[in-house]
């Protein structure tokens, strides 16, 4: 977990909150509630994206959609938990924001257990930027984020990519409560 917790720092992502919503990536992937990534979006936001796309033309809503999801993807779905679980570990329908910083936010189990880890997380983050400032008084703010955010959008941009294209085949199935089973999944 030592050596985790400090690369997974160095690129901005809550180690040991990713490690939970990870595990329960894994563990309920293609459940239309519980699973942790790249839902099918609710009849609401299909609605929404559906009147966007007449709007703007197929080529424009495809730029809108690689832009949205490969650049500000990954931050969005740790801040805001976006395309993640629609429900709490608690099987509640969710109305707050859902991220991965907060040890108190209702994406980790409540009885609490993630608190330090959560915590912890946040802290390795605020650290990685606390360095990058201070790196960036000493050789050049400018200097530094030349170095650091083309990097840190390139590895996220890879992520996303390949678990984007995993997750989002047309004929790719989403599960129910009633249907979903781990094997299907």
């Amino acid at each position: 977990d030592s050596i985790g917790f400090i690369l997974h720092s160095l690129l901005l992502v809550p180690y040991f909150s990713w490690q939970y919503s990870h595990g329960k990536h894994h563990a309920k992937t293609n459940h239309l509630l519980d699973g942790e990534t790249h839902n099918p979006p609710s009849k609401k936001y299909a609605k929404i994206n559906k009147n966007f796309y007449k709007i703007i033309g197929e080529d424009a809503f495809a730029i809108f959609e690689l832009i949205t999801h490969l650049l500000f993807g990954w931050p969005l779905y740790l801040i805001f938990n976006a395309t993640g679980a629609r429900r709490t570990p608690q099987k509640e329908r969710i109305t707050t924001i859902h991220d991965h910083f907060r040890p108190g936010s209702k994406l980790f189990p409540s009885h609490r257990g993630w608190d330090l880890k959560v915590f912890m997380s946040t802290i390795g983050c605020l650290c990685t930027l606390a360095i990058l400032y201070i790196l960036g008084d000493q050789y050049g703010h400018n200097k530094i984020c030349r170095m650091y955010w083309p990097s840190y959008l390139w590895v996220n941009f890879w992520l996303v990519l390949y678990t984007w294209l995993q997750h989002t085949a047309k004929d790719l199935p989403h599960f129910g409560d009633s249907e979903w089973t781990w094997v299907r999944g």
